[in-house]
């Protein structure tokens, strides 16, 4: 779908614009606030897509069929060079590890000495007397199972007691602990009791399932009111001083210091509400406690299970199963060598299995030891694991997490909400850069495991039913894929500046969308992307304002007061940029605030450097040719440093620096790390993805954007994406040549000022052209307020009167706050007779209830302002005075 009024046109997934506008309802792009009939079809743009020739997903596999997009899918099942049915046992039988390890013999070793004790735990769960057989407590857990399936499909946030699926999955946990007391020496009983000890897991860490707690009672607050007093809370701390990622210390400390300034004042009704926030703020902060150390139990619950895994193994050594399970937890658990004898075993034991080929491949992968012999079949395993959950995808009906399979998320390893399954792909394809010989020529390349590393996790976010820590993952995954992606494109020879722009716009504003918690790998993450944008369109307006967010975003986390000052100057500077380039063309010498920032200063001193050097080596070769030597063959254009592209004006672009052997990013580049060649995978510690050679990375791209569904670009059949861009496919027929004018430049503007000084005359302006130019924007009004109140508290209610108020039917809680913030510096000053208090107090009672503007009634009432009262009744009651219930109110209220 395009988003109206957006020009250029803004195209997304209808459930990718759903998913980054669930929090803000604008255009992730500018900012831009949508209105009622944002969306808009695309249909034209869907049969261009479905026109559009492409090759077969299966090409690295020897497919050579071009067909249309629309016919892709139909032909992938019946493609001669689709992955076999079942795989080849002799990839398995025939590698050296399984000759040394379990060729001798038939019969597999031992791997472990293991007791099986009863454990307290297991003891709570025999809480209820043995009162049936095997067979009949088999059958009632079986049943059990069920209503949990049924109950986890119900959108509830909250379940009551004996009504969760957890209760559920508790009871068939007790029906199978009796069991194994009846009959302890049966395996499959032990196997069963541990995969509901992980299903628990999964519930709560995967689903979110919780139940409504003692304290909560009825009073648990919506979505809505939960958003409105997190909003309230963030303007007090702006009140105070206290701006940027505000810690919750910070927040409780604003809240007191404005119920103690309010006490001060009298206002004992707004410090009571401050006191009930800061409360309500403190229960909060004791429930995330509580949920931390229900986190702690729920990983004792995977402790659990591995145990039980582990008495099932003791019983049967010779099950596959059991071993794959074993091996699988111990890698969850991050026992990376215990894990691999477990898995191997399992995979000696059912070696056409693919999912044991898949984590046997992660675990060698991961080893400590680094590359080994048996490298090579890891990268086969993990490329067979990945072309299985391709099948599953399109052969089963896996669009509904919980909906995938008939079994437990536990036994369903091929899930889009595995995330193990998930980050063993994207570590496959960061792999693949520089792969060990002797691979099959049928392995895929590297650009085609990320583009599905990214696909897959945002298929898995946009359904994910619940935000928690495996979510987070999830968006983590997402964005280190198209980092990579992004980082070999910039790699790319000259010609490819306009697409590294388009994912640089793309991939930082899913990073300003994102919800992780800004970090400060996050913030490098943004940073570079901004700044490599802003390198290769340095006359782009947008690009220069989000360079200018996220420095301020380093600004509001930056502690040392010398390096805060310079950061803010950059965003001063780089917004400023963006509000003179507007209606200006993109294309030009870039504007004199860049050449003010110390980055940019060093970046062309770089690129001078390798023009420099360039020259040099030409030099060179010209006199080695005219002395009748043979000049050295000319460097690969692919390979070269990201920020060897864009120079002072738009239309030339440097070419790369030879030595392409040094596949290497500048130290301030794309993914520099200071060590080798390596792409910066920051503190999480995730897959570093090594620079591609020359003919590793020498043009897949465009067969892989081809062979995707959620490609969506229009382009002919070409394995070299140099190619594809030469003939026309280039996203500059639909950029636009003028620069637009925006509001978002000038409020980011206004708040680099403010920051720099909270007084700012400059700051105040460009909150008012905000006003002027979106009128809809509810920040510009409440900022500009807050700037105000200290000096000019009265003035800070003529701008909060400036916004266009809607039909109170339609004003929303943000519509509240400002006219809630009306009705409080009225009365907070006394204006009992202002002509703005009775309209303001109608509509905010109207929103928030009566409640909210209870001590407002009692103060008029001592006031004797009977009848503003009677007219704020009739108004919130929507009735005419003479309203017979009314008058009989007003009479019992003696107003009358």
């Amino acid at each position: 779908m395009a988003l109206n009024h957006s020009n250029p046109k803004h195209i997304f997934s209808e459930k990718c614009i759903n998913f980054l506008t669930r929090k803000t309802k604008s255009d992730p792009f500018d900012d831009t606030p949508f209105d009622a009939n944002w969306s808009v079809p695309e249909y034209e743009l869907d049969g261009r897509m479905s026109d559009a020739s492409v090759y077969c997903c299966y090409k690295y596999r020897g497919c050579t069929s071009v067909m249309q997009l629309s016919d892709l899918g139909s032909h992938t099942k019946v493609c001669p060079n689709q992955p076999p049915a079942e795989l080849d046992s002799k990839d398995v039988t025939g590698t050296s590890w399984y000759q040394t390890e379990f060729g001798l013999t038939n019969k597999m070793k031992s791997q472990f000495n293991h007791t099986i004790e009863v454990r307290n735990w297991e003891k709570k769960l025999r809480e209820r007397a043995d009162d049936g057989s095997v067979e009949k407590l088999c059958s009632s857990a079986t049943q059990q199972i069920q209503t949990y399936r049924e109950l986890l499909l119900k959108s509830v946030l909250y379940y009551e007691d004996g009504e969760s699926p957890l209760d559920a999955l508790h009871k068939a946990a007790v029906d199978y602990a009796l069991a194994i007391k009846l009959k302890p020496k049966d395996p499959d009983l032990h196997f069963h009791l541990g995969v509901l000890l992980e299903e628990h897991y999964c519930a709560v860490v995967i689903h979110g399932v919780t139940k409504k707690s003692e304290e909560e009672g009825t009073d648990t607050l919506s979505s809505a009111e939960i958003s409105g007093r997190n909003e309230e809370i963030s303007a007090i701390c702006r009140l105070h001083g206290i701006k940027g990622q505000v810690t919750l210390q910070q927040q409780l400390k604003a809240l007191d210091m404005e119920y103690r300034q309010l006490k001060e004042q009298g206002q004992s009704a707004k410090a009571a509400y401050a006191q009930t926030l800061y409360n309500w703020k403190a229960q909060q902060a004791a429930k995330d406690g509580k949920v931390k150390a229900a986190h702690t139990d729920d990983q004792s619950y995977v402790d659990w299970a591995l145990l039980k895994y582990m008495d099932a193994l003791s019983l049967q050594p010779q099950n596959w199963q059991y071993n794959f399970h074993v091996g699988r937890l111990l890698l969850f658990q991050k026992k990376n060598n215990d894990a691999l004898k477990y898995l191997q075993t399992a995979l000696a034991q059912k070696p056409t299995e693919p999912s044991i080929r898949f984590y046997t491949g992660l675990v060698v992968l991961d080893r400590d030891d680094g590359l080994g012999p048996q490298t090579r079949y890891a990268v086969q395993y993990l490329q067979q694991g990945l072309e299985q959950l391709l099948t599953v995808l399109q052969s089963s009906d896996q669009n509904l997490p919980g909906q995938e399979a008939s079994h437990l998320q536990a036994l369903n390893t091929f899930s889009l909400l595995n995330i193990q399954l998930l980050k063993g792909i994207f570590r496959l394809g960061t792999f693949l850069f520089n792969p060990p010989a002797g691979l099959p020529e049928k392995t895929m390349p590297p650009e085609q495991v990320l583009h599905f590393a990214a696909d897959l996790a945002a298929r898995g976010l946009c359904q994910y039913p619940y935000r928690g820590a495996v979510s987070q993952d999830l968006e983590w995954l997402l964005l280190e894929a198209h980092f990579t992606l992004l980082d070999l494109l910039a790699k790319h020879a000259s010609g490819m500046e306009e697409w590294v722009d388009k994912r640089c716009q793309s991939l930082s504003s899913l990073i300003k969308n994102s919800s992780i918690p800004v970090c400060e790998e996050l913030r490098d993450m943004q940073r570079m992307v901004c700044q490599l944008r802003v390198e290769i369109s340095p006359c782009s307006s947008n690009a220069l304002y989000m360079l200018g967010l996220a420095q301020m975003a380093d600004y509001d986390n930056e502690t040392s007061a010398d390096t805060a000052k310079q950061m803010i100057e950059d965003a001063r500077f780089s917004f400023q940029a963006s509000i003179n380039m507007e209606n200006k063309p993109i294309f030009g010498p870039p504007p004199i605030e860049l050449s003010k920032q110390k980055w940019w200063h060093d970046w062309k001193s770089d690129e001078n450097q390798k023009a420099h050097q360039k020259s040099q080596q030409q030099q060179q070769q010209q006199q080695s040719g005219a002395k009748g030597t043979a000049p050295p063959p000319p460097a690969s254009a692919r390979g070269g440093t990201a920020r060897g592209r864009a120079t002072g004006t738009r239309g030339s672009a440097a070419t790369p620096q030879s030595g392409a052997s040094k596949p290497t990013v500048s130290p301030r580049g794309i993914g520099a790390s200071g060590k080798g060649n390596e792409v910066s995978r920051g503190a999480r510690g995730r897959a570093a993805a090594t620079s591609p050679s020359k003919t590793t990375a020498s043009g897949k791209i465009a067969q892989t954007r081809g062979s995707e569904k959620s490609a969506g670009k229009d382009a002919k059949p070409t394995s070299d994406y140099t190619t594809d861009v030469a003939q026309g496919s280039r996203p500059s027929q639909i950029r636009p040549l003028m620069n637009r004018a925006s509001f978002a430049y000038r409020l980011a503007m206004a708040r680099a000022l403010s920051r720099i000084d909270e007084s700012s005359t400059e700051a105040q302006n460009y909150y008012n052209e905000v006003i002027k130019m979106a009128p809809e924007v509810h920040d510009a009004y409440i900022e500009l307020a807050n700037l105000l109140l200290k000096t000019n508290p009265l003035g800070a209610v003529e701008i909060y009167c400036k916004f266009p108020v809607k039909p109170i039917k339609e004003q929303t809680f943000d519509d509240a706050f400002i006219t809630g913030e009306i009705v409080r510096l009225l009365m907070k000053f006394g204006k009992y007779d202002d002509s703005r208090l009775g309209p303001n107090l109608i509509a905010y009672g109207r929103v928030m209830g009566l409640a909210a503007i209870d001590t407002y009634i009692n103060t008029l009432d001592q006031k004797l302002k009977t009848e503003l009262l009677m007219t704020v009744y009739a108004g919130i009651h929507d009735k005419p005075m003479e309203d017979a219930e009314l008058q009989a109110f007003f009479t019992f209220k003696h107003w009358i």
